[in-house]
Protein backbone atom coordinates (compact mmCIF):
# COMPACT_ATOMS: atom_id res chain seq x y z
CA UNK A 1 0.00 0.00 0.00
CA UNK A 2 1.48 3.40 -0.95
CA UNK A 3 2.37 5.73 1.91
CA UNK A 4 -0.04 8.41 0.70
CA UNK A 5 -2.93 5.92 0.79
CA UNK A 6 -2.08 4.81 4.31
CA UNK A 7 -1.80 8.34 5.74
CA UNK A 8 -4.92 9.84 4.13
CA UNK A 9 -7.26 11.37 6.65
CA UNK A 10 -10.28 11.80 4.35
CA UNK A 11 -11.78 10.20 1.25
CA UNK A 12 -10.96 11.51 -2.23
CA UNK A 13 -13.37 14.11 -3.61
CA UNK A 14 -14.84 14.22 -7.11
CA UNK A 15 -12.69 17.28 -7.85
CA UNK A 16 -9.48 15.41 -6.99
CA UNK A 17 -10.45 12.47 -9.23
CA UNK A 18 -11.22 14.90 -12.06
CA UNK A 19 -8.02 16.84 -11.46
CA UNK A 20 -5.93 13.65 -11.85
CA UNK A 21 -7.39 13.28 -15.35
CA UNK A 22 -7.46 16.97 -16.35
CA UNK A 23 -4.19 18.24 -14.88
CA UNK A 24 -1.94 17.06 -17.75
CA UNK A 25 -4.14 18.98 -20.23
CA UNK A 26 -4.30 22.15 -18.10
CA UNK A 27 -0.74 22.37 -16.76
CA UNK A 28 1.69 24.15 -19.07
CA UNK A 29 5.46 24.17 -18.68
CA UNK A 30 6.55 26.97 -16.34
CA UNK A 31 3.21 27.21 -14.45
CA UNK A 32 3.48 27.16 -10.67
CA UNK A 33 1.44 24.66 -8.66
CA UNK A 34 -0.78 27.52 -7.44
CA UNK A 35 -1.48 28.65 -11.01
CA UNK A 36 -2.33 25.09 -12.07
CA UNK A 37 -4.65 24.67 -9.08
CA UNK A 38 -6.39 27.99 -9.85
CA UNK A 39 -6.84 27.01 -13.52
CA UNK A 40 -8.18 23.59 -12.49
CA UNK A 41 -10.65 25.23 -10.11
CA UNK A 42 -11.99 27.50 -12.87
CA UNK A 43 -12.24 24.57 -15.30
CA UNK A 44 -14.03 22.43 -12.67
CA UNK A 45 -16.70 25.11 -12.29
CA UNK A 46 -17.36 25.00 -16.06
CA UNK A 47 -17.58 21.19 -16.31
CA UNK A 48 -20.89 19.76 -17.57
CA UNK A 49 -23.07 17.87 -15.05
CA UNK A 50 -23.00 14.71 -17.22
CA UNK A 51 -19.20 14.67 -17.16
CA UNK A 52 -19.11 15.47 -13.48
CA UNK A 53 -21.44 12.57 -12.62
CA UNK A 54 -18.75 9.95 -13.30
CA UNK A 55 -16.39 11.68 -10.87
CA UNK A 56 -19.17 12.00 -8.28
CA UNK A 57 -19.67 8.22 -8.55
CA UNK A 58 -15.95 7.60 -8.06
CA UNK A 59 -15.99 9.88 -5.01
CA UNK A 60 -19.03 8.10 -3.56
CA UNK A 61 -17.32 4.72 -3.99
CA UNK A 62 -14.15 6.03 -2.37
CA UNK A 63 -16.16 7.47 0.53
CA UNK A 64 -17.80 4.07 1.13
CA UNK A 65 -14.40 2.37 1.03
CA UNK A 66 -12.89 4.97 3.35
CA UNK A 67 -15.79 4.83 5.83
CA UNK A 68 -15.58 1.02 5.93
CA UNK A 69 -11.85 1.15 6.56
CA UNK A 70 -12.00 4.00 9.10
CA UNK A 71 -15.15 3.70 11.23
CA UNK A 72 -16.03 6.80 13.17
CA UNK A 73 -14.91 6.72 16.76
CA UNK A 74 -17.68 7.16 19.33
CA UNK A 75 -17.77 10.60 20.88
CA UNK A 76 -16.47 10.70 24.41
CA UNK A 77 -18.74 12.62 26.75
CA UNK A 78 -16.82 14.28 29.53
CA UNK A 79 -18.96 14.69 32.58
CA UNK A 80 -18.56 18.07 34.20
CA UNK A 81 -18.48 17.34 37.91
CA UNK A 82 -17.96 20.89 39.13
CA UNK A 83 -20.70 22.18 41.42
CA UNK A 84 -23.17 24.64 39.96
CA UNK A 85 -22.54 28.25 40.97
CA UNK A 86 -24.75 29.79 43.61
CA UNK A 87 -27.42 32.31 42.63
CA UNK A 88 -27.57 35.84 43.93
CA UNK A 89 -30.67 37.21 45.65
CA UNK A 90 -31.54 39.07 42.46
CA UNK A 91 -31.23 35.92 40.31
CA UNK A 92 -33.48 33.97 42.69
CA UNK A 93 -36.04 36.79 42.48
CA UNK A 94 -35.65 36.91 38.70
CA UNK A 95 -36.22 33.15 38.35
CA UNK A 96 -39.39 33.51 40.41
CA UNK A 97 -40.86 36.50 38.57
CA UNK A 98 -39.72 36.08 34.94
CA UNK A 99 -42.33 33.39 34.06
CA UNK A 100 -45.11 35.80 35.05
CA UNK A 101 -43.81 38.38 32.56
CA UNK A 102 -43.30 35.79 29.83
CA UNK A 103 -46.93 34.66 30.24
CA UNK A 104 -47.96 38.25 29.50
CA UNK A 105 -46.35 37.89 26.05
CA UNK A 106 -43.12 39.76 26.75
CA UNK A 107 -39.86 38.76 25.12
CA UNK A 108 -37.12 37.39 27.37
CA UNK A 109 -35.27 40.72 27.23
CA UNK A 110 -38.42 42.66 28.16
CA UNK A 111 -39.18 40.22 30.98
CA UNK A 112 -35.64 40.63 32.36
CA UNK A 113 -35.96 44.42 32.25
CA UNK A 114 -39.37 44.36 33.96
CA UNK A 115 -38.04 42.03 36.67
CA UNK A 116 -35.04 44.33 37.20
CA UNK A 117 -37.32 47.35 37.51
CA UNK A 118 -39.47 45.53 40.08
CA UNK A 119 -36.36 44.39 42.00
CA UNK A 120 -35.10 47.97 42.23
CA UNK A 121 -38.47 49.10 43.62
CA UNK A 122 -38.60 46.39 46.32
CA UNK A 123 -38.12 47.50 49.91
CA UNK A 124 -35.20 46.04 51.88
CA UNK A 125 -37.72 44.09 53.98
CA UNK A 126 -39.15 42.37 50.87
CA UNK A 127 -35.65 41.72 49.50
CA UNK A 128 -34.71 40.02 52.79
CA UNK A 129 -36.54 36.80 51.79
CA UNK A 130 -34.41 36.49 48.64
CA UNK A 131 -31.22 37.44 50.44
CA UNK A 132 -31.84 34.66 52.98
CA UNK A 133 -32.35 32.18 50.13
CA UNK A 134 -29.13 33.45 48.54
CA UNK A 135 -27.23 32.82 51.79
CA UNK A 136 -28.57 29.24 51.84
CA UNK A 137 -27.58 28.86 48.20
CA UNK A 138 -24.07 30.16 48.95
CA UNK A 139 -23.69 27.71 51.86
CA UNK A 140 -24.79 24.84 49.58
CA UNK A 141 -22.29 25.90 46.92
CA UNK A 142 -19.43 26.26 49.39
CA UNK A 143 -20.09 22.78 50.78
CA UNK A 144 -20.26 21.26 47.29
CA UNK A 145 -16.98 22.97 46.31
CA UNK A 146 -15.24 21.53 49.38
CA UNK A 147 -16.57 18.03 48.57
CA UNK A 148 -15.60 18.41 44.92
CA UNK A 149 -12.02 19.35 45.67
CA UNK A 150 -11.66 16.65 48.32
CA UNK A 151 -12.79 14.10 45.73
CA UNK A 152 -10.44 15.65 43.16
CA UNK A 153 -7.51 15.38 45.57
CA UNK A 154 -8.35 11.74 46.32
CA UNK A 155 -8.52 10.99 42.57
CA UNK A 156 -5.17 12.72 42.01
CA UNK A 157 -3.54 10.74 44.83
CA UNK A 158 -4.78 7.50 43.26
CA UNK A 159 -3.42 8.53 39.86
CA UNK A 160 -0.04 9.43 41.37
CA UNK A 161 0.13 6.13 43.25
CA UNK A 162 -0.73 4.22 40.06
CA UNK A 163 1.91 6.14 38.10
CA UNK A 164 4.54 5.44 40.76
CA UNK A 165 3.66 1.74 40.76
CA UNK A 166 3.91 1.64 36.97
CA UNK A 167 7.28 3.40 37.05
CA UNK A 168 8.54 0.96 39.68
CA UNK A 169 7.35 -2.00 37.61
CA UNK A 170 9.03 -0.58 34.50
CA UNK A 171 12.31 0.00 36.33
CA UNK A 172 12.19 -3.57 37.71
CA UNK A 173 11.69 -4.94 34.18
CA UNK A 174 14.58 -2.83 32.88
CA UNK A 175 16.88 -4.28 35.56
CA UNK A 176 15.93 -7.88 34.67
Amino acid sequence: MPKAEKDRKIHTSAFVFWMKDARPNIAKPGMSAAEVAKACGKAWKRIKPEERAQYDELAAEDKKRFDAKHPKAPKVVVEDKKPKRNKSAYMIYNDETRPRFLEQGMTVAQAMKAAADEWNKLTPKKKEKYEDLAVEEKDRYDQEVIEHYQQHLADQKLKIAAAKAKMAANSNQAED
